[in-house]
Protein backbone atom coordinates (compact mmCIF):
# COMPACT_ATOMS: atom_id res chain seq x y z
CA UNK A 1 0.00 0.00 0.00
CA UNK A 2 1.37 2.78 -1.05
CA UNK A 3 0.86 6.55 1.01
CA UNK A 4 2.81 8.88 -1.31
CA UNK A 5 -0.17 10.67 -2.65
CA UNK A 6 -2.19 10.91 0.51
CA UNK A 7 -2.79 14.55 1.51
CA UNK A 8 -2.83 16.34 5.28
CA UNK A 9 -1.78 19.19 7.00
CA UNK A 10 0.87 17.37 9.28
CA UNK A 11 -0.92 18.06 12.23
CA UNK A 12 -1.71 14.65 13.65
CA UNK A 13 1.97 13.77 14.63
CA UNK A 14 2.63 17.54 15.90
CA UNK A 15 0.02 16.62 18.29
CA UNK A 16 0.56 12.92 19.17
CA UNK A 17 4.02 14.57 19.83
CA UNK A 18 2.77 17.18 22.57
CA UNK A 19 0.52 14.53 24.34
CA UNK A 20 2.67 12.15 24.49
CA UNK A 21 5.20 14.17 26.42
CA UNK A 22 2.58 15.77 28.31
CA UNK A 23 2.27 12.36 30.00
CA UNK A 24 6.21 11.65 30.16
CA UNK A 25 6.17 9.69 26.92
CA UNK A 26 7.49 10.11 23.65
CA UNK A 27 7.25 9.05 20.09
CA UNK A 28 10.38 8.41 17.42
CA UNK A 29 10.00 8.46 14.10
CA UNK A 30 12.62 6.15 11.97
CA UNK A 31 12.29 6.70 8.18
CA UNK A 32 14.07 4.88 5.17
CA UNK A 33 14.27 5.35 1.60
CA UNK A 34 12.83 2.81 -0.40
CA UNK A 35 12.31 0.47 2.68
CA UNK A 36 9.34 2.44 4.89
CA UNK A 37 9.05 4.40 8.10
CA UNK A 38 8.76 2.85 11.38
CA UNK A 39 6.75 4.72 14.25
CA UNK A 40 7.85 3.97 18.20
CA UNK A 41 5.70 5.50 20.67
CA UNK A 42 6.53 4.85 24.29
CA UNK A 43 3.67 5.54 26.99
CA UNK A 44 4.55 5.47 30.59
CA UNK A 45 2.50 3.15 32.60
CA UNK A 46 0.10 4.21 34.82
CA UNK A 47 -1.10 3.01 38.88
CA UNK A 48 -4.47 1.62 38.29
CA UNK A 49 -6.77 0.32 41.19
CA UNK A 50 -8.99 -2.13 40.37
CA UNK A 51 -11.77 -3.66 42.78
Amino acid sequence: MQLNKEKGTGMGLVLSKELLEHINGSIKVKSEEGIGTTVYIDVPEIGVTMN
